[in-house]
């Protein structure tokens, strides 16, 4: 069954601002308004006696349940059900944000696409796996998975953050059974990624926002690409490219995509590297580049990396994909002023319901 779900309040005014500057029509991309969403994060709160798995209502830390939510892959939704199984069965201890006390504060949920195994992490309220809470929770965690049906479980973690702070992850994990690596195959790559790797979560239409971006960059470009996370696009894009240089501030994430990198043809794999640092002080990788790849947070772009792009001599394509109205207004018009044009744009409807959306835009030079 399909959900009633309209286009976002935002796309109206997207396609008001791209007509402005010649550009329309204006077309939204959309994949399946069910079970799309394949990666969750998901507070704990509650007691041992009636734990409440879910999302933080509006405006604030209390936490309302999402049973068989229809947005989340199958799999996500029986995963909880056996979580809620155990706390209640083990009567384990959930984060209290008053007190300070309690263990469980956050699960996350990640789902194989090919299996529909779950990646699962619990992130605890502890300092290490050492900690009491540790040990009795890894304990718990592997006569979890053999209590339960072994096809469900692609591996299970633990997450360490004993902060008082809104951030869900600590730095330290620790795998109590399984997979090292859940690998995804996108298009004609297989991609990893470890627990704290950044993941689209609707994998589908991401993976149809490739294949147009791929199709829009002209053979034997000579790509640099900007906060690239684990290199999924650098690595989608490389056979079709001279050479790809992936740069980003996650030291994490130049191991799954070295991993990645090793699967790929070995003529291709030797197009690729990945430079690891602040965007700001990886302007270097732009020399020689005639194409540029950004896919920068929020706020937009960084500051030296914007202007980097205005000046960079032999540069003569800017893919841009935003995750963020504002700043991609922001930076366009900027952009725009400096000499580039605006030649392509489409939206992309990563989350059904919500009023957010992505932005595929191509600028070129005049």
């Amino acid at each position: 069954m399909d959900l009633d779900v309209s286009s976002p309040v935002l796309w109206e005014e997207i396609i008001a601002y791209f007509e402005e500057r010649n550009i329309k029509p204006l077309r939204l991309c959309q994949g399946s308004r069910v079970h799309w969403r394949s990666r969750a994060k998901l507070a704990v709160r509650g007691t041992s006696e009636q734990p409440l798995i879910g999302l933080f209502k509006k405006g604030s830390h209390d936490v309302m349940p999402i049973p068989f939510c229809q947005i989340h892959h199958p799999a996500i939704n029986l995963a909880v059900e056996h979580i809620k199984k155990i706390i209640v069965e083990n009567k384990l201890r959930l984060y209290n944000e008053q007190t300070g006390e309690g263990d469980l504060r956050y699960i996350q949920l990640i789902v194989h696409r090919a299996t529909g195994k779950i990646q699962a992490s619990f992130v605890l309220n502890a300092k290490n796996i050492n900690s009491k809470a540790s040990v009795k929770w890894e304990s718990i965690l592997k006569k979890f998975q053999e209590g339960t049906t072994k096809d469900l479980w692609h591996s299970i973690w633990l997450n360490f953050n004993d902060r008082m702070t809104n951030t869900i992850f600590g730095e330290n994990w620790h795998k109590c059974y399984g997979e090292d690596l859940l690998w995804e195959k996108i298009g004609n790559i297989s991609v990893c990624y470890q627990p704290s790797s950044f993941g689209q979560a609707n994998l589908e239409l991401f993976e149809k926002m490739l294949v147009r971006l791929e199709s829009i960059i002209p053979s034997q470009s000579k790509i640099a690409e900007f906060y690239a996370g684990v290199g999924v696009i650098g690595l989608f894009v490389a056979s079709k490219s001279e050479w790809v240089r992936c740069s980003e501030l996650n030291p994490n994430a130049e191991y799954c995509f070295s991993r990645s990198r090793f699967r790929l043809p070995k003529d291709v794999a030797s197009k690729v590297s990945f430079h690891t640092g602040v965007a700001a002080n990886m302007l270097s990788i732009l020399d020689g580049a005639d194409v540029a790849i950004v896919d920068p947070p929020r706020k937009g772009l960084d500051g030296a990396v914007l202007a980097a792009l205005q000046t960079a001599p032999d540069l003569k394509q800017i893919v841009y994909i935003s995750c963020g109205w504002d700043g991609f207004k922001k930076d366009c018009d900027i952009l725009l002023e400096s000499g580039w044009r605006l030649s392509h744009g489409e939206g992309y409807w990563f989350f059904p319901g919500s009023n957010q959306v992505e932005i595929l835009a191509i600028f070129k030079k005049q």
